[in-house]
């Protein structure tokens, strides 16, 4: 048997006045570390970051 069993209405009541029920603690959800996006150097992809040299006539590189 239960203990409340035991108890009249009266002490119930008390007791539940009294007593508070645990709160429950919400853990937080982490978010999945999103990756990194890659820096692109487009500059060096188009050709156009060669230490300052440019085409010139014939398509050789030069100053």
């Amino acid at each position: 048997m239960k203990i409340a069993d035991h108890l009249n209405k009266d002490t119930k009541d008390k007791l539940n006045h009294i007593v508070k029920p645990n709160k429950k603690v919400k853990k937080r959800k982490r978010d999945p570390k999103k990756p990194k996006e890659e820096k692109v150097n487009w500059h060096d992809i188009m050709g156009t970051n060669n230490r300052g040299l440019r085409r010139g006539k014939g398509g050789a590189w030069r100053n």
